[in-house]
């Protein structure tokens, strides 16, 4: 219920945020080291993913456990997408 009403959900590769997705709810989805998924198949959907050459390692970093792919989002790219997704929602339910 808690994800079925939210406004905005932002989460890493698991399954709440994939429930997420599969409930339309607004969903910023944020992969490092595992396969994206780059097209939700929803408008309330994004991917936030570097795309960096060593992703995906599925988790067996040849990073030498750097994960760059993950620590270098920042929270300020994390919020931008957020707040995109709440004014997109926002206009939509404009009269």
């Amino acid at each position: 219920a808690a994800i079925a009403n939210a406004a905005l959900l932002v989460g890493v590769d698991t399954g709440l945020t994939h429930m997420g997705t599969a409930l339309a709810r607004p969903t910023v989805a944020i992969f490092g080291s595992t396969r994206p998924y780059l097209n939700t198949g929803r408008p309330t959907g994004s991917v936030i993913w570097l795309g960096l050459e060593c992703s995906p390692c599925r988790r067996r970093p040849t990073c030498g456990g750097k994960f760059t792919c993950l620590r270098d989002i920042t929270p300020a790219m994390v919020l931008e997408q957020a707040q995109a997704m709440l004014a997109a929602q926002t206009q939509e339910t404009r009269p």
